[in-house]
């Protein structure tokens, strides 16, 4: 391939790939940011929410709580029906009670239970006199505190109601009965369907404990305890009821919502009632300002690489151009007019590479005299490497039939060069011995009593004469070398190495030793012998002593 067209294909490749990395690159980014501005968003709206919803619930049980402590109920509870004060308390209180369901906007019914859970005062007159006492208000009141009962449908009107109850108790602490207040969940649907800020497919939604929508939906007509939710916002929310840690990527994701169309959406869990406020919005529109970024993004991934081509193509003609005229240069000079200049004069490397040409050509003219000169000199050359070839062949020749294996150590003692002798005398092969140093194939007692003799002699640079030294073949064979070597220095008497051979001698020091074993056992016989004649002679000289006695001595 053309360098020009090598140049413009680097161009185009290297615009491609700058390309197929940034531009994705960036719309990922721009789609993450988009993506983290609407969920930041929609987040901080949902607890905006949630915290309303608390506050709402919050100031309901405070008020229910102070309606407990009210003396004209406590009076009517402790009174007997056939007391004769008992209606004048009872229609104290019933003016109570419709005053204040009247007050509340939302508040659209009240009554009071005594302790068997019998309405015995209702805002509502065809309510008093019902027996409440299996009602989850009167027992959830009766365990104490505040008691809030989940929304459900009201049958007095058939509202849909959220209600509070709270004990009534006397100053010993005995419960008297129960008050209950009913409160239209209008108000918590206010607070939930306000859309502000969620476009046009954003919205805001109540699930309870059972996985029922309690708040209107924005797509769907009549979902009120009715519509099933179990999606992957909801599951995570509900994850948060048993104190399960919810990783911050998980609060906030992409999924399919109750419609299963495709939404973005986080949640806020409210404890007290176990309710999970799910915010979310639809993907589509999301993402909507992307499309138009998709479209810049696609155009400059043609553009780019386009353009980068035609750069690359206008710089390879003016780089090449010179390297045209360089390379018919070269093709004169090649012919032998080595008179001719090639002259090309700009100012980078191919100027220089131009004048190192013509110089060259003028160097060649000066020192070639000619054709025959050149042949011969080229002739003398393949004779001198023939000949170093030869040498070198007659070398290993030569070290390949000795008895012995030549080697070469550096000044640290490792191997930098062994015949291959070496694998007949220790099976290992010239390049498993080379970086190895003989110590490291000797036992531990031998390699340290070698090794201390070695660095004396190279401290000394002296000669290595007749150095015994036992060794380890590859089998794990035990054997004895004779070492001998000679230094080996450089032009300042700098030491480098050394070469010498080794040989094998263990069969040598197996006859030394069985000649060494044979002098020993004679020497012992010797001895025995000796001993055994000293004897001799000790008793000769006694049986002498013995005949030279007198007649008549008794030798016992």
């Amino acid at each position: 391939m053309k360098i020009a067209n090598k140049i413009s294909l680097s161009f185009l490749i290297t615009a491609m790939a700058l390309t197929i990395i940034a531009v994705p690159t960036l719309y990922l980014t721009s789609r993450n940011k988009l993506e983290e501005s609407i969920l930041s968003q929609l987040s901080a709206i949902g607890e905006s929410r949630a915290n309303h919803i608390i506050t709402y619930l919050e100031s309901n049980k405070e008020a229910i709580l102070q309606l407990s402590k009210s003396v004209v109920i406590k009076k009517l509870l402790i009174t007997d029906k056939n007391d004769k004060d008992y209606q004048g308390r009872f229609n104290d209180v019933m003016i109570r009670l419709k005053e204040t369901a009247n007050v509340g906007k939302y508040l659209f019914g009240m009554c009071v239970l005594n302790k068997d859970g019998i309405v015995v005062a209702s805002s509502a007159d065809e309510e008093i006199g019902e027996d409440k006492s299996k009602n989850t208000a009167f027992l959830g009141a009766k365990k104490g505190g505040v008691f809030i009962k989940d929304v459900y449908i009201c049958a007095v009107g058939k509202q849909k109601s959220l209600g509070f109850s709270a004990p009534i108790r006397d100053e010993n602490n005995r419960l008297l009965g129960v008050v209950y207040m009913r409160f239209l969940m209008a108000a918590i649907d206010r607070i939930i369907t306000n859309r502000t800020s969620l476009g046009k497919t954003g919205e805001i939604y109540l699930i309870n404990k059972s996985a029922l929508m309690i708040t209107p939906s924005r797509f769907k007509k009549d979902t009120f305890l009715k519509q099933k939710v179990n999606t992957v916002n909801f599951r995570n929310c509900l994850a948060r009821k048993t104190g399960q840690h919810i990783p911050e990527e998980k609060k906030i994701s992409i999924f399919p919502d109750y419609r299963g169309v495709r939404v973005l959406g986080t949640h806020e869990y409210i404890p007290e009632l176990q309710w999970c406020l799910l915010a979310e919005i639809e993907e589509e529109e999301v993402f909507a300002p992307l499309i138009w970024l998709k479209t810049i993004f696609l155009t400059l991934m043609v553009f780019i690489p386009g353009t980068g081509y035609l750069i690359g193509f206008f710089i390879a003609k003016a780089v090449t151009g010179p390297i045209h005229r360089l390379r018919r240069g070269a093709e004169i000079v090649g012919q032998g007019k080595l008179d001719y200049k090639i002259n090309v004069r700009t100012k980078d490397e191919i100027g220089q590479l131009s004048m190192a040409f013509d110089k060259m050509t003028e160097d060649l003219k000066k020192s070639t005299t000619s054709i025959g000169n050149l042949n011969k000199e080229i002739v003398e050359r393949k004779k001198t490497e023939e000949a170093l070839g030869e040498s070198e062949k007659r070398f290993k020749d030569v070290s390949f039939s000795m008895a012995d294996w030549i080697w070469e150590v550096d000044k640290n003692g490792k191997y930098t060069y062994a015949s291959g002798k070496v694998r007949q005398v220790l099976g290992y092969t010239s390049e498993e011995i080379i970086g190895k140093t003989p110590f490291e194939l000797m036992p531990e007692e031998a390699a340290r009593r070698v090794g201390e003799i070695f660095n004396k002699i190279v401290s000394e640079k002296k000669p290595i004469v007749d150095l015994e030294n036992w060794i380890l073949t590859k089998q794990g064979q035990k054997i004895c070398l004779l070492t001998n070597g000679i230094p080996i220095l450089d032009n300042r008497g700098g030491l480098i190495g050394y070469r010498g051979v080794n040989k094998d001698i263990t069969e040598l020091k197996k006859v030394e030793e069985e000649l060494k074993k044979k002098m020993r056992d004679l020497e012992r016989f010797n001895k025995l012998v000796m001993g055994r004649e000293l004897k001799i002679i000790e008793l000769k000289k006694k049986i002498k002593g013995l005949e030279r006695q007198p007649e008549g001595f008794d030798a016992g």
